[in-house]
């Protein structure tokens, strides 16, 4: 299928090596669970999205929906995307109830940032973050020292002390 073969064109080369392949992680309260990037078939063919999820203790425990900020360019165009191409945008993300606050949203985003990927958030080309989706994003800015003038909080950011991803 034609837009199959664009999208696996497109994918960072990084993130392909981790598409189909369990990566272990470690939640704030010590039990183990793992997370996957797959094709989702409807953000495959449609999108060229992404779909991360997490198990724990082989229960489902969340998932995350990421598509790429794709914004096609024409010649003559003022191309007002410039920042923002070879970005990517979550669409959706859930973590069950029992399983919030320990980490694993932190761990997606992270092992995604880890691999090169711009992620903005959810509610930058519309919609909204919700209240714990802005507490997240809030949470990953990055520390100012006292005098210093904070620098613009676009993408996601690494922060290793953050998660227990092994």
């Amino acid at each position: 299928m034609r837009y199959i073969d664009l999208f696996e064109a497109k994918l960072p080369g990084p993130v392909a090596a981790l598409l189909d392949k369990p990566l272990p992680i470690v939640l704030k309260d010590g039990r183990h669970g793992e997370l996957m990037i797959t094709h989702g078939q409807e953000t495959r063919v449609l999108h060229g999205g992404l779909k991360v999820t997490a198990t724990v203790d082989n229960q489902y425990a969340g998932s995350m929906s990421i598509y790429p900020n794709t914004v096609p360019r024409r010649r003559g165009d003022i191309d007002l995307y410039a920042d923002d191409r070879g970005s990517w945008s979550v669409n959706s993300l859930h973590i069950n109830d029992e399983f919030r606050r320990q980490g694993i949203a932190t761990a997606m985003y992270n092992m995604l940032a880890k691999t090169g990927m711009k992620i903005l958030p959810s509610g930058h080309y519309g919609g909204k973050l919700l209240p714990n989706g802005a507490d997240l994003w809030h949470s990953n800015r990055p520390k100012v020292r006292l005098g210093q003038k904070p620098k613009p909080h676009r993408f996601w950011t690494v922060n290793d002390s953050a998660t227990n991803q092994k």
